[in-house]
């Protein structure tokens, strides 16, 4: 098992310190002066430079549709995933109402446009039909519908409630949906991020941020997969279940994919650099 390093950490920590001292409020002067493309820029850079610090390689596959009225749908294993996808997507995030009051994140969050929502069946219409309309009127957007984060080895049941806009066809006529699959899969020396290790980079169930975050900076780094598949448009599902089972199985086609690259366990694995 690699273990994270004081020296590989500490700088990346300053590093990343410096870089929220000066992007961020770049970023806030950016939305008040209403620059969008320089808006674009300065995510790519931040998302770029703190991919950077994380050791994360992204392997692409495909990619984004681009347009207005975009909804991206992706699995989802880690609060790393935001990062990965917002330097590919130029798109804001649905996340829960919870992640608005996180440390850094929830901050980010706020800037960059995050639609907040309360994960709540009474509201999940309500919810839905906002989600439509903000795409309607050309906004992009990523969405995680498992609602939680997994263990990046399999996909759980997406939410159908998030989808009820596609049953309104004056919501959903001129929206492009994308599903999107990532998977954290091989350490920096290559070796399968399987067993015990998968918990390295994905982040999920009573596993506390910081600790997390904190040996990551102080790892070497890892590969991420990234498999952008074929866009639908209205008319290609017939109502929000459907469709719903369809982005599912894409999604979960292309984490099974992903996997499938991975060397059977044997002789390699164990052998993980102690670097």
């Amino acid at each position: 098992m690699p273990k994270p390093r004081l020296w590989r950490m500490v700088p990346r920590l300053v590093a990343f310190l410096v870089l929220n001292v000066v992007a961020v409020p770049m970023y806030s002067l950016l939305r008040l002066i209403r620059v969008p493309s320089w808006r674009r820029a300065v995510e790519i850079f931040y998302c770029g430079a703190a991919i950077t610090l994380a050791g994360l390689k992204p392997q692409v596959a495909g990619a984004a549709v681009g347009g207005e009225g975009v909804l991206y749908v992706s699995n989802h294993v880690s609060y790393l995933d935001i990062l990965v996808l917002n330097r590919l997507i130029d798109g804001s995030f649905v996340a829960k109402a919870e992640v608005a009051n996180w440390p850094l994140f929830g901050l980010i969050g706020r800037l960059t446009r995050t639609v907040f929502i309360a994960r709540k069946s009474v509201k999940a219409r309500e919810q839905s039909e906002e989600i439509g309309s903000l795409l309607s009127a050309g906004r992009n957007l990523i969405l995680f519908p498992e609602g939680t984060t997994t263990d990046g080895y399999a996909v759980s049941s997406f939410k159908s409630s998030l989808f009820a806009f596609s049953d309104v066809p004056t919501l959903a006529e001129n929206i492009t949906i994308q599903p999107v699959s990532i998977a954290y899969t091989r350490y920096a020396d290559r070796t399968p991020l399987v067993g015990d290790r998968h918990k390295l980079y994905t982040w999920y169930g009573d596993v506390e941020f910081l600790p997390h975050f904190l040996r990551v900076m102080g790892l070497k780094g890892a590969q991420v997969q990234v498999q952008f598949h074929p866009e639908m448009r209205h008319g290609t599902w017939t109502d929000r279940k459907d469709l719903t089972r369809q982005l599912e199985a894409q999604v979960r086609d292309g984490v099974a994919d992903a996997w499938r690259t991975i060397e059977p366990p044997g002789s390699q694995i164990g052998e993980l650099s102690t670097e």
